[in-house]
């Protein structure tokens, strides 16, 4: 019994330093060989060789194959399968992750770090390109902004599903973001995030962009101390006329229906991309809009709402009270996190 016992206990150190060790190798954030992200295909998918669906398919990688990821865009992800590299739609992939021994180095999946806010001044077209003439949606005076960073004097963001710029000419109150978290004295966010909805004159529309300021409006009015813990569907809930949500369409087990409250997952998810840049808030519970998730974000990051199942609650585990600043306008619903004094 007593050789039983120190071989069962031997063996399990072990496999513990064994599989420290892996993490330790992992942990090499320099290693050029070694994939920061993984995911695995939620269907058979084509790698292709550039990022563009008509470039040649380099191989065929069968329905739940877990693969390593290097890196992602809004829409694309470059992967490996059998020793081939190339890209393939982030909608075609699930459970993707940081992983083991990566995580001090590299942020959650789909994180986009936003680095500075700024609100519009005058009329702002948002373009495909830097200088092209295609206009995607058109910002006017006094919206409220954030930016991934500026190139060349255009500010870049995510449209969607695709990145998009604005002019540094149409911006005032340019602020840098910061990311000094251990200083709570300063007026700067320590997070911010923006992403678009839509502004069609329809009732149905008119009603989903109230339901998006009723949230915000509700939002701007918590501030969490230290161990406080946000739930979605309690304080921004619940969803209905006495609270002055209306009906309007809601993603509900893949079909669009009329629902009170319909659109506030937007701000749900908008919320949730801001909070992954800061590592001191915890996810409690989160889950996205089904496999195709929720078209006004990038594919994986969004956060579902309106029941027991569908909610999102995370705990601020800093050392300070934080508060949420949500602003809608022109399209751009715009979320900023700040620390309070």
């Amino acid at each position: 019994m007593k050789r039983f016992l120190c071989l069962f206990f031997a063996l399990l150190m072990w496999g513990v330093l064994a599989f420290t060790g892996i993490a330790e190798e992992e942990a090499k954030a320099g290693d050029p060989l070694k994939s920061p992200y993984t995911g695995r295909t939620r269907v058979a998918c084509n790698i292709r060789a550039e990022k563009d669906t008509d470039s040649d398919i380099l191989i065929c990688v069968p329905k739940g194959k877990r693969i390593p990821m290097y890196s992602f865009d809004p829409t694309w992800a470059e992967v490996e399968y059998d020793g081939k590299r190339g890209y393939v739609k982030r909608s075609l992939l699930e459970s993707c992750h940081v992983r083991t021994g990566y995580y001090e180095f590299y942020p959650p999946y789909g994180v986009e770090e936003y680095m500075y806010r700024a609100v519009i001044s005058g009329d702002a077209p948002v373009l495909s390109e830097k200088g092209s003439d295609q206009v995607l949606t058109i910002l006017h005076d006094g919206a409220n902004i954030a930016f991934i960073g500026f190139e060349d004097g255009w500010g870049k963001l995510i449209y969607r599903r695709q990145y998009a710029y604005i002019s540094s000419n149409d911006l005032r109150d340019v602020q840098l973001v910061d990311r000094d978290l251990s200083d709570p004295g300063t007026g700067s966010p320590v997070a911010v995030y923006v992403s678009f909805y839509n502004i069609a004159d329809t009732e149905d529309n008119r009603a989903r962009m109230i339901n998006l300021q009723v949230a915000c409006d509700r939002l701007n009015a918590l501030i969490f101390a230290p161990g406080d813990s946000l739930n979605f569907n309690t304080q921004i809930g619940p969803y209905k006329a006495s609270v002055g949500y209306q009906p309007a369409p809601a993603l509900i087990s893949g079909s669009t229906k009329l629902n009170y409250g319909g659109g506030t997952c937007q701000v749900s998810s908008t919320l949730y991309n801001t909070i992954l840049q800061l590592p001191g808030i915890t996810i409690l519970q989160r889950r996205p809009h089904g496999p195709s998730g929720a078209a006004y974000l990038p594919h994986g990051v969004d956060a579902a709402v309106g029941n027991s199942q569908l909610n999102l609650r995370f705990r601020n585990d800093y050392p300070y009270s934080i508060r949420i600043d949500g602003h809608c306008q022109d399209g751009a619903l715009y979320i900023a996190v700040y620390r309070v004094k």
